[in-house]
């Protein structure tokens, strides 16, 4: 019984990102005063098997280094360290529009995370690159986020109204986006 603390521990130790999140949750639960039945039904356990189906992928390619070999070709066709921001960058970007900003970053930053390590840059300014492209890229298309998809229906919007005024902004955005990436 105590050796399984004891992992339980290290494991919560090691994991410090879950672990906050859990004593979050454990928090919030008791300073709310809902019913557990409530909080459960609250959960949309449909979306987190949905991304916990994402990750496993994810996880899945790196295993079998499919990502490390997407990675050396991406890095053999650009030639500079600025080329592989701009086109990680784009790739961001336009996916947010289709599949949510926050399913583009958990699906790039892992390769990104491989890129960087093969290319010997550090990951920190290109990964916070892709959020501003995965964040600016979703405001295009109603599905690119949940505000989008709100204003979309609410306000039932034809596609015609909501793609003249979002492809403005995502346009700009993009264009906005560049001189970060190249300087």
């Amino acid at each position: 019984m105590k050796k399984n603390v004891l992992k339980i521990i290290a494991f919560l130790k090691k994991d410090v990102v879950l672990t906050a999140a859990l004593l979050s949750g454990i928090l919030s639960s008791i300073v709310c005063k809902q019913p557990i039945k409530e909080i459960i039904s609250s959960i949309d356990f449909k979306v987190l098997s949905l991304l916990f189906c994402l990750m496993t992928v994810i996880a899945a390619f790196k295993s079998i280094n499919v990502l490390d070999v997407f990675s050396q070709k991406l890095l053999q066709k650009c030639g500079t360290i600025r080329s592989v921001y701009f086109v990680l960058c784009a790739l961001v970007f336009f996916s947010s529009a289709i599949v949510t900003n926050d399913v583009a970053l958990l699906t790039f930053v892992p390769i990104t995370l491989i890129v960087c390590k093969q290319a010997k840059i550090a990951p920190l300014k290109l990964i916070v690159l892709e959020t501003l492209a995965a964040n600016l890229g979703s405001c295009i298309t109603p599905m690119g986020n949940p505000q989008n998809l709100f204003i979309y229906s609410f306000y039932k919007m034809s596609n015609a109204d909501f793609f003249s005024t979002t492809l403005k902004i995502g346009i700009f955005s993009f264009f906005l986006l560049i001189p970060f990436i190249f300087f």
